[in-house]
């Protein structure tokens, strides 16, 4: 709600294309699932306008950072449950294998 995670983003990608030849990226992971409506009622900030990520982006990422807002410690429900969990555990197929 204070968008604490979308400012260290922003600041993390605007360091990383200060870097001669980074090309930084700003994505989001769980798509936002409070309408509207009801974001103006807590008035709260507006929806990012950063895009979803796919499996396509990760694969040709160099590297990556996420960031998650948390309630009371814990990852927010909606990047934990459902299909968005899915998703999100479905990219181990992008960490590296060493035994």
């Amino acid at each position: 709600m204070y968008r604490h995670v979308v400012k260290l983003a922003h600041g993390i990608r605007n360091g990383a294309a200060s870097v001669d030849g980074v090309d930084a990226k700003l994505w989001q992971v769980v798509p936002e699932t409070i309408q509207e409506d009801v974001i103006f009622k807590m008035s709260a900030p507006p929806k990012s306008d950063a895009p979803l990520i796919t499996s396509n982006d990760l694969a040709e990422a160099d590297g990556f950072v996420f960031g998650f807002p948390t309630t009371f410690g814990m990852m927010e429900s909606k990047a934990c449950n459902g299909q968005e969990y899915f998703r999100l555990s479905s990219i181990h197929i992008f960490w590296p294998i060493n035994y």
